[in-house]
């Protein structure tokens, strides 16, 4: 090897230990930046759903009400299935497993409630809604709880169509 190719080696190995060693560091900062994610303020969604279905003043006043009362509900039955996993997590350690079975009794229990409280405040809202609002409250309820069962089994209502070639 030539004394040039022998620095342009040097040279280019130097370049890509500096290129991997920034890359390194951006990739380290934002890992360390990435926190839990950003909880949106409640009267935000309450605005976004308000603004989206299209309520009028006495709807939008109604659907307020509606909500507050289901986050106060849903923030108590966060608070006691927190409660009751922190018990069913020392246990482990204590190896009691007849409570144990009734604290997971119990954490199905509330989350049972946190379920169909959900499905009441839609109910809820639901009556306040026309029938166009209606279609849009489930658009939206469908993209928060995600599709509906049906698009989850494809040929499920219909009949199956040919293979495609292959």
């Amino acid at each position: 090897m030539t004394k040039t190719t022998a620095q342009i080696i040097i040279a280019s190995v130097i370049v890509l230990v500096i290129i991997n060693a920034t890359l390194i560091a951006l990739m380290w900062g934002e890992r360390k930046s990435k926190g839990p994610p950003e909880r949106i303020p409640i009267e935000e969604i309450n605005a976004f759903i308000i603004k989206e279905i299209g309520f009028d003043q006495k709807q939008a006043e109604k659907f307020i009400e509606f909500s507050n009362k289901h986050h106060r509900i849903q923030r108590e039955n966060q608070g006691q299935f927190k409660k009751i996993k922190d018990q069913i997590n020392q246990l482990l350690l204590e190896g009691d497993d007849v409570k144990m079975d009734s604290l997971i009794n119990e954490l199905a229990d509330v989350s049972v409630r946190r379920e169909s409280e959900l499905y009441r405040f839609f109910k809820d809202v639901i009556v306040i809604c026309n029938e166009e609002q209606k279609r849009k409250l489930q658009k939206v309820f469908f993209e928060a709880t995600g599709p509906p069962e049906y698009a989850r089994v494809p040929f499920e209502n219909g009949p199956r169509g040919p293979r495609p070639p292959r």
